[in-house]
């Protein structure tokens, strides 16, 4: 099997020939220390080529605008978006700087607003320039927004907690904003020869959801659905991002079209097994499989905590546990309904390389 072949074949649930890795590629250290390159911004070039030093199936590639299409510049470290959202560039943010200022504080703010065109040219520089380069093969794995994280771009977190319970037709308005917009990316994306579609939509906290799970469902859920089909209907795999502790909304998302689920947070309670005897009630197609397939590259593997030790990314191993996930929350496959990681390898597989 090649790489993107590798990396589909189990995704559909099937028997790869050998366990898929995938990671998203957040950490400067590893690239000069894998390629000799400091990367600036994220870039498919760069990221293609550090995805192949480290022997992965799959790499992420932005849509135009998802961190800051064309931004206007306050000062050297301070910009808004094309969204209108404001944010602060600092040594540890690289490559997704957080937001400092939003632009939809009441309903005037919302009546005003005009979201960014999704087709202006320049959108796909990154999936075009990795699909256009020598990449062996790598799954291209377009990367868009859900639509809670566009609502906290636009409003913050506490605006949205006031309008659940205030106006939360005013949220789900901004629910729909996001939708319109990233269904015409993803469009494009399966257009331009992308193999699947992360959608990035941080669900919860290290302890909890951010939302009540009535409120979730009746607000949020029926927009992540809705876009998640509209990506699956367009023939690609939709590929969930949520750190934090999202296991009660596990049986929800595994009634929509999401194929997979990355990370499995470690701080955040998030443990395979956990996972599973939440699913394991909800349906009896809940199959756990436990044939293992073979992991490689175990010099990689050592490498990839020391180098996340290294980084001031958020999102390095002590933080959020992406590193280490690469190694193994691409080697658990839990399924319920169309719901799954992405690879075949049984949770004994799992504990042993952790």
């Amino acid at each position: 099997m090649n790489r993107k072949e590798r990396l589909l074949t189990a995704i559909r649930l099937q028997q790869p020939d050998r366990v898929p890795m995938f990671d998203f590629l957040f950490q400067q250290p590893m690239y000069e220390a894998l390629i000799g390159r400091h990367p600036e911004s994220y870039n498919g070039p760069d990221a293609v080529a550090l995805a192949l030093a480290l022997d992965h199936d799959g790499v992420w590639l932005p849509f135009g605008g998802y961190t800051g299409f064309k931004p206007e510049r306050l000062d050297e470290d301070t910009y808004i978006d094309e969204w209108g959202t404001t944010y602060r560039h600092t040594a540890s943010s690289w490559p997704i700087d957080a937001p400092i200022g939003f632009p939809i504080k009441s309903r005037a703010d919302l009546a005003c607003y005009r979201p960014p065109d999704p087709t202006l040219p320049g959108r796909l520089s990154e999936l075009e320039a990795a699909r256009d380069m020598p990449h062996d093969n790598l799954a291209l794995l377009a990367g868009l927004q859900g639509p809670f994280t566009t609502a906290w771009m636009l409003m913050g977190y506490e605006q949205i907690c006031y309008a659940l319970y205030d106006e939360p037709e005013m949220l789900t308005e901004i629910f729909k904003i996001s939708n319109e917009y990233f269904k015409e990316a993803a469009r494009l994306c399966v257009q331009a020869g992308c193999d699947g579609i992360w959608l990035a939509d941080d669900l919860g906290d290290s302890t909890r959801g951010f939302l009540k799970l009535d409120l979730f469902r009746k607000y949020l859920l029926p927009y992540l659905a809705d876009l998640a089909e509209y990506i699956a209907n367009l023939g690609v795999p939709v590929l969930l991002h949520s750190c934090g502790h999202i296991r009660e909304y596990l049986p929800d998302l595994a009634q929509t079209k999401i194929s997979a689920i990355h990370p499995l947070q470690r701080t955040a309670g998030m443990t395979c097994a956990g996972s599973r005897s939440t699913m394991v009630s909800v349906s009896a197609s809940s199959a756990i499989s436990t044939h293992r397939a073979p992991c490689r590259s175990a010099r990689r593997r050592r490498w990839l905590p020391k180098c996340a030790r290294q980084s001031t990314s958020p999102h390095r191993a002590g933080a959020m546990c992406w590193l280490p996930i690469t190694r193994y929350m691409m080697a658990s496959q839990w399924r319920i309904s169309s719901l799954c990681s992405v690879s075949a390898v049984s949770t004994e597989a799992v504990s042993t390389s952790s």
